[in-house]
Formats: C-alpha cells, structure tokens, sequence
C-alpha cells in the first residue's frame, strides 16, 4: 500500500473529481463533468426563469459553437492531435444536458405549449439524419472523430428522440419489469463507478473459462460490487453526513 503524500493527494483529486479539471489523477470524466453541470444548474436555472427558453437555445448554440472551434484548433493548429484528452467530451455534454433539462422541465411543469411540440418533432426528423452523418463520419472520416468532434455532434439530435421513446416503452412495461429496472436505475451510479475495473480484473485472472462466462462473472461481479458500495453510501456515509 502507498501511503504517501502524493497518493494521499491523488486520492483526493479523484475522489472530489477536481483532478480532472486540473489535469490530476480522474477515474471517471463523465462523473467529473456531470457533477460541475449539476453544481451549475441552480445558477442557470436562476437564469431560466428570469429569461426563459431563448436563455436555453442560447446555451445551446454556445455548447454548438465550442465544439466546432474545439475541432478547428486541433487541425489548424496542432496537426489534427486531440491534445485537450477528454476535453471534447465536456465540452459536446453541454447542449445535451441543456436540451435534457429543457424537456425535464415541461414534463415536471406540464407544459403543453407549440414550441415544445414543435421542438420535438424537430428532434425526431433531425435524428435521421444525425445517424445518417454518424454512419458517414465512421466510413470516411474516422481519423477526425475524436478530434472534430464529428462523433459527438450527432448525438446532440439523437439522444431527446431516443430518450422520449425509451420513455414512452417503459411506460408499457408490466410493473414487475419496471421495479427490476428501477432497482438497476437505482444502482447506475455505482455500477459506472465499479464495471470497469472488475469486468478488467475477470479478464486478467487465469480463469480457464470462454468470454461470454467471463463476461457473465464480471457482470454479476459488478453487481454485487455496486449494491455493496450503495448500500455502505445509504447506511454509513449518507448517514454521517445528515448528522453534521
């Protein structure tokens, strides 16, 4: 075990998430990213109900712009080299998560208005084309995915259609099947945090056995290592904190 002070202070940078802004040790970027977006939406929520959806189109565009300008300066300027890591992934989050929240507020508020009808029926005959653009950029321009971005801006037309109809499905489901998925849903966080390591770990060791029952170990692995983690945040860490 290392107990010294740089690993002491690699720990702390991961756990807290900053590392990875600061370019010190990070685990996992998309937890990094999501808890600043979440640490931010009270302010521009703030802003939301003082300027309303032009604020959010706004955001969108800006989130659009920074993605092509990302792009363009790693191929003018550094030779097509994505020196930025995951910094493109960021960076591509921000109008998915603002359109997130646009659609999360009319489904909590009940807002029936055309602009929200229309905004979706925009979504699903974008999407088309977005898979369409998504299968063309792999074909022919698989060098310039990571680093124009042209792998991460279909999916900003992609994911409201795909949410909203997985939405709609799970409303069919019989309720035995949506218990079981929102016990999984309930686990997501852990299972991201843990998955990794642990399929990685069953593939390592010497076990004479075919992929698929390695993957199987290493799914039900995950899982016990996920309830494990969720059960020790509810019990124990949770708890200490409510009594601060």
């Amino acid at each position: 075990m290392d107990f010294s002070h740089n690993s002491f202070c690699d720990l702390i940078w991961n756990a807290s998430t900053i590392g990875y802004w600061i370019g010190k040790p990070s685990s996992h970027w998309y937890i990094s990213c999501i808890v600043l977006f979440y640490a931010l939406f009270p302010v521009y929520y703030r802003q939301f109900q003082k300027y309303g959806i032009k604020l959010s189109v706004l955001y969108v565009a800006l989130g659009l712009l920074l993605v092509v300008l990302y792009g363009a300066i790693m191929v003018l300027f550094h030779d097509n080299e994505n020196i930025g890591g995951y910094t493109i992934l960021s960076i591509s989050r921000i109008p998915v998560f603002i359109i997130g929240s646009l659609f999360g507020y009319a489904a909590e508020e009940q807002v029936d208005s055309k602009f929200f009808k229309r905004l979706i029926i925009l979504f699903f005959c974008l999407s088309p084309f977005a898979v369409g653009a998504l299968a063309l950029s792999k074909l022919y321009f698989r060098d310039y995915l990571w680093t124009c971005s042209l792998f991460f801006i279909p999916f900003i037309a992609i994911t409201p259609p795909l949410c909203l109809l997985s939405a709609s499905l799970l409303d069919r489901i019989p309720k035995v099947f949506d218990k079981a998925l929102g016990w999984v849903g309930a686990l997501s966080l852990e299972l991201y945090l843990v998955h990794g390591t642990v399929i990685s770990k069953v593939f390592e060791s010497k076990l004479q056995l075919s992929n698929l029952l390695l993957s199987t170990l290493g799914i039900l692995l995950s899982f016990i290592c996920a309830i494990a983690l969720n059960q020790f945040n509810e019990k124990v860490f949770l708890k200490l904190f409510r009594n601060w």
